[in-house]
């Protein structure tokens, strides 16, 4: 029962994956990618079912029938197979869960934070690949489980643990370049933005009592400040139109009349 539990569990991570894939707006087709080598393992998964579920059914079967009187003790070979099968589909499904919670995550956010935090995202897609290959080397498949008339099932689980070997995700040279730069920027905001925020600690503490704003003091602080950025504008708008034109307009207007 816990090797079909398991792998029903398995089945539905790989739907739902597939649904956060399509929310992503910048990482949609690396998404993609990434379910297409979910997909592969699921299908191996699939495959090996089957044979799972008689492993499970003759272990227990042999241990629960202690009363029969051809009762014969599973080998140990049987019980640590048993027991491979379900510590990898539960390597599997634990993989699938992460990565489950983790585009979840990034598709709750805004396109601007999902653009600066693109590289930290296909990192974590290298990483659900790199586990997953593990769990997938732990599954156990040997000829002696499959029988030698499922040669192509082994074969397949050799080629998707090469493809997980291989599998890479990187961003655009762009994109990386713009998240470089624009990090180094922000970087060097950080002294200028700790003095600010120093010295805005004692004018709160003179202007307000405190040196911490609550949310209403915070917005009444905002609204003070924008109201006065209007009124200086309005006032330079006001010098402007009061300045006489300089001589190289009051030039260019003659030539202008003849």
């Amino acid at each position: 029962m816990a090797v079909e539990v398991l792998c029903s569990k398995i089945y539905e991570s790989v739907a739902d994956i597939k649904k956060q894939a399509e929310r992503l707006d910048f990482l949609r087709e690396d998404a993609r990618k990434l379910h297409r080598y979910i997909k592969r393992v699921e299908a191996v998964v699939s495959d090996l079912q089957p044979y799972y579920i008689q492993q499970a059914s003759h272990v227990a079967a042999h241990t629960s029938d202690t009363n029969s009187d051809t009762y014969a003790q599973p080998s140990d070979n049987g019980i640590s197979t048993a027991a491979q099968v379900l510590a990898g589909l539960h390597g599997v499904q634990a993989v699938l869960s992460e990565l489950q919670e983790v585009l979840q995550a990034a598709c709750s956010k805004g396109k601007l934070s999902t653009f600066l935090q693109a590289d930290e995202l296909l990192h974590h897609f290298q990483s659900a690949i790199s586990d997953l290959s593990s769990a997938v080397a732990s599954l156990p498949c040997s000829p002696a489980l499959l029988g030698s008339a499922h040669q192509e099932t082994a074969e397949n689980i050799d080629s998707l643990r090469a493809a997980l070997h291989s599998a890479r995700f990187e961003l655009p040279g762009q994109h990386a370049e713009q998240l470089q730069q624009y990090r180094s920027a922000c970087d060097g905001l950080v002294a200028p933005l700790e003095r600010l925020e120093a010295s805005s600690k004692g004018i709160l503490q003179q202007a307000w009592g405190h040196s911490t704003l609550s949310r209403d003091e915070f917005a009444a602080a905002v609204a003070d400040l924008q109201t006065e950025v209007r009124l200086l504008q309005q006032q330079q708008q006001q010098e402007d139109l009061q300045q006489p034109p300089s001589s190289s307009a009051l030039t260019a207007s003659r030539s202008l009349n003849g």
